[in-house]
């Protein structure tokens, strides 16, 4: 599947009208971000398939990893350590309020599968958080708060009371950030070494 992202403030006029289906018109001006939402943050424009495989133009908001690596300050690879986590964090269901209750045992009502899935998911996300210092040290914080639950940097910064009872700086927190993606990347690199010399000795 192709998809091509646009990094631009856009505006209605530069919506696609790409094709329409059964009457249907899969991309319209309407489903564009307004001019007045355009000046509040980035927004990129993607085109993508939908699961039927047509051809659709959606707008969305450029996240903080996106941000990072379009600002140079972040490499691509450190972006994905952050996305990979991001990834774990979901298949946890840490995001939701409605949790599998996981003291069930495995299997009960058949559910061995999504409850081991979830259990799994949990482990890399506290194994990566214990690399970081945990859940107590600032690296682990923020990519918990930030990465996992996106949160916004200046969200968790204005949350973050240290020393001397303030708060800590926008461009602190992105400093931490960009320290803990590095940490990260550096992990996951670890992981992929130690499973490939694993595989080799099979």
């Amino acid at each position: 599947m192709k998809t091509a992202v646009q990094i631009a403030a856009a505006r209605p006029a530069d919506a696609k009208k790409i094709g329409a289906h059964k009457g249907h018109v899969l991309a319209r001006k309407a489903d564009m971000p307004t001019e007045e939402r355009c000046r509040q943050a980035p927004v990129v424009v993607v085109e993508e398939r939908d699961p039927e495989g047509w051809p659709i133009v959606h707008a969305r908001a450029v996240d903080t990893l996106t941000r990072l690596v379009r600002n140079g300050m972040i490499s691509p690879a450190w972006a994905a350590a952050g996305s990979r986590f991001r990834h774990d964090y979901h298949a946890a269901h840490y995001q939701s309020l409605s949790a599998v209750d996981l003291t069930r045992e495995r299997g009960a009502g058949g559910r061995e599968k999504v409850v081991g899935t979830i259990e799994d998911a949990r482990q890399r996300v506290y194994e990566a958080l214990s690399q970081l210092g945990g859940m107590s040290a600032p690296a682990g914080s923020i990519v918990w708060h930030v990465i996992g639950g996106e949160m916004s940097l200046r969200d968790w910064s204005l949350r973050q009371v240290w020393g001397s009872g303030r708060t800590i700086r926008q461009e602190v927190a992105t400093g931490i950030l960009i320290g803990a993606l590095g940490a990260l990347s550096g992990y996951y690199a670890n992981l992929a070494r130690v499973k490939s010399r694993r595989d080799a000795t099979r």
